[in-house]
């Protein structure tokens, strides 16, 4: 797990930002707006032939704050803690083989 502190923000290029969503993979993010828990489901809804998926979440300026491979060979999904995040808009971007899929959510005071 790599998580960045937000002082440096991560380069983010336009061909690859996190405001520039793919919806051609379907996953869900819940819950949205998250409450005060700051742990969010993350669900795959189509069968991906790799098992290993990089999770990211990015702020608004486009800095990115956690970076994590995931295991997606259960179907229960992953639980993703994001505690000490501020209240705000983030982005949570997947990367797979076939491609890099972006959910947008909240993270509420």
């Amino acid at each position: 797990t790599t998580v960045h502190d937000g002082s440096l923000p991560t380069p983010v290029s336009m061909y690859d930002s996190p405001l520039m969503p793919d919806r051609s993979l379907a996953f869900t993010l819940s819950p949205s707006p998250a409450g005060r828990s700051r742990v969010l489901s993350l669900h795959l809804l189509q069968n991906l032939s790799e098992k290993k998926v990089r999770v990211e979440i990015f702020n608004q300026q486009g800095a990115c704050l956690l970076s994590d491979e995931q295991d997606f060979s259960e179907p229960a999904g992953q639980q993703i803690a994001l505690p000490g995040y501020p209240a705000g808009f983030y982005y949570c971007r997947l990367s797979t083989g076939r491609g890099k899929f972006v959910r947008k959510f909240i993270l509420l005071p």
